[in-house]
C-alpha cells in the first residue's frame, strides 16, 4: 500500500505541469487518473518514470478524457500511457498508436487485445452458391470469439467490418490462400451463430472459405504498447 502511495505522487508530480491542457477533465486527471495509472506502473522503478513527450501525452490525454465512460477504450488508453510513462521502453508509445485507438469502436477496443496477443489465428468467409454457379459472399473474416460468461460462440459482432477496420489501419492481414495447420482448425465456423442462421435460410448452397490472419510488424509493435497490462481480452 506504501508503495502504491508512493506511485500515486510520482505520477501526480509527472503530469502536474500538463493541467494547463486538462480543461473540464482537470479533476479526473488530478484524482482519479493517478490512481488508476499506478497500478499499470507498480514494477516500474521510480527512476524510470518519465513524463512523456508532449507530442503524444498530450493527444493521448485528450483522447483518453473522451472515453472516461468506456472502460475498453480507457483501458486501452492507460496501458498506452503506462507505456509512455516506461524510460526503459526505448521503442514507447509511436504517435499513430493513439489514432489507432480513436478510430476503434468500445466492443473492438475489448477484442482486440487478445487478437494481438496470438499474432495469428484462423479465420473463414462464408459464401452462397446460387444454382447458376455463381457465388455471393455472406460473411467476411469470421472468428473464433467466445462469449467470456458463457463460453459459447460470441454473438452481436461485426467481424467483417472490425477486421476490414484492422487492415486499414495497418494492425492485421488476411490471407485465404492459406489454411491453418490442423485437422479441427476450422470446426468452430459451423457453430457460428451466423453460419447457422446463412444454413437454415441457404441449406446445402452455403460454403466456408479458409484462411489466416496475421498481426502485421506495426501492429505487434502496437500489441506490445497496450498489453500485457490490459487484462480486457474477451468480449463481454
Amino acid at each position: 500500500m506504501l508503495v502504491m502511495h508512493a506511485r500515486e505522487r510520482a505520477v501526480r508530480t509527472l503530469f502536474k505541469p500538463l493541467e494547463q491542457w486538462l480543461g473540464d477533465t482537470k479533476h479526473y486527471f488530478t484524482h482519479e487518473f493517478p490512481e488508476e495509472l499506478s497500478p499499470l506502473l507498480i514494477e516500474v522503478p521510480e527512476a524510470s518514470l518519465v513524463c512523456p513527450p508532449v507530442v503524444v501525452v498530450v493527444p493521448l490525454m485528450r483522447s483518453l478524457s473522451y472515453s472516461l465512460g468506456e472502460p475498453g477504450l480507457k483501458s486501452m488508453y492507460l496501458s498506452l500511457m503506462a507505456t509512455a510513462t516506461d524510460g526503459r521502453d526505448a521503442q514507447g508509445v509511436h504517435p499513430s498508436f493513439i489514432s489507432v485507438v480513436e478510430r476503434l469502436s468500445a466492443k473492438e477496443a475489448r477484442l482486440l487485445p487478445m487478437i494481438m496477443g496470438q499474432l495469428q489465428m484462423p479465420v473463414a468467409q462464408v459464401a452462397w452458391l446460387s444454382p447458376d454457379g455463381s457465388s455471393t459472399v455472406l460473411g467476411r473474416h469470421l472468428l473464433d470469439v467466445n462469449d467470456r460468461a458463457t463460453g459459447q460462440p460470441s454473438e452481436d459482432v461485426d467481424f467483417g467490418l472490425w477486421v476490414d477496420n484492422w487492415i486499414q489501419l495497418g494492425l492485421v492481414e488476411v490471407d485465404y490462400a492459406v489454411q491453418w495447420s490442423g485437422e479441427n482448425s476450422y470446426e468452430w465456423v459451423e457453430r457460428r451463430p451466423e453460419f447457422l442462421a446463412w444454413k437454415a435460410q441457404f441449406d446445402a448452397s452455403v460454403r466456408y472459405e479458409k484462411g489466416v490472419l496475421r498481426v502485421t510488424d506495426f501492429g505487434k509493435r502496437f500489441g506490445r504498447a497496450i498489453g500485457p497490462r490490459d487484462a480486457l481480452i474477451a468480449l463481454a
